[in-house]
């Protein structure tokens, strides 16, 4: 039996996969290219504990992890359909790569990303209603303690926040081609049935 097909779209799992994919061709890079991370990704909730730490970072020498914490302000604009003020969180972790510092490494790249959010290309991402608002960067390690000793990473956050449509209409060039329609028509009460099947388009790729 095949998968059933999961529409993701107008939820805010394809909002965030949107912003990763923005972010991606930016802040990913090679083994060498010290001032990019290993990985930009969805993240599913808050990159808080040193589980999630060791389990993301394991083999990597840095990563960004994009999640989505909330949705205020759910309404619906005229002419334009459900929006809501979405909250994201970007976590960037860092270890120290070819003796650079991953302090350094982590506060540099951070600083990258929030330039990004600043760029008009961000607020121009399909179903971004406005451009992002009270971007803040933070330092993770200040709240709490002796976590860069305990897991050997550098961590910090840049949180923004962002208005966006909510129920993306759908894109019909995403839709499978119309090649076939199959016609049933009953011609009269008790008459005969016609049952044709119709290739719309004889010559198709």
């Amino acid at each position: 039996m095949s998968r059933p097909d999961f529409n993701i779209g107008g939820s805010t799992v394809a909002i965030a996969l949107s912003v990763v994919d923005y972010l991606k061709p930016h802040l990913e890079g090679t083994e060498r290219e010290i001032d990019k991370v290993h990985r930009v990704e969805r993240h599913i909730g808050r990159f808080d504990s040193q589980e999630d730490i060791k389990r993301f970072m394991s083999g990597k020498d840095g990563g960004v992890r994009l999640s989505v914490l909330r949705v205020d302000d759910i309404r619906l604009a005229a002419g334009r359909g459900t929006v809501g003020l979405v909250t994201f969180a970007a976590f960037v972790f860092c270890s120290d790569m070819y003796s650079y510092d991953r302090d350094i490494r982590c506060e540099v790249i951070t600083g990258r990303l929030a330039q990004l959010l600043w760029k008009p290309e961000a607020g121009e991402i399909l179903g971004a209603e406005r451009m992002p608002a009270n971007v803040k960067m933070e330092n993770l390690y200040s709240s709490r303690g002796d976590t860069k000793d305990a897991t050997g990473v550098a961590i910090w956050a840049v949180m923004w926040q962002q208005e966006w449509l909510l129920d993306i209409p759908l894109d019909e060039a995403t839709l499978d081609d119309f090649l076939r329609l199959h016609l049933k028509q009953i011609q009269a009460e008790d008459g005969p049935v016609q049952d044709s099947t119709i290739n719309v388009r004889e010559n198709h790729d």
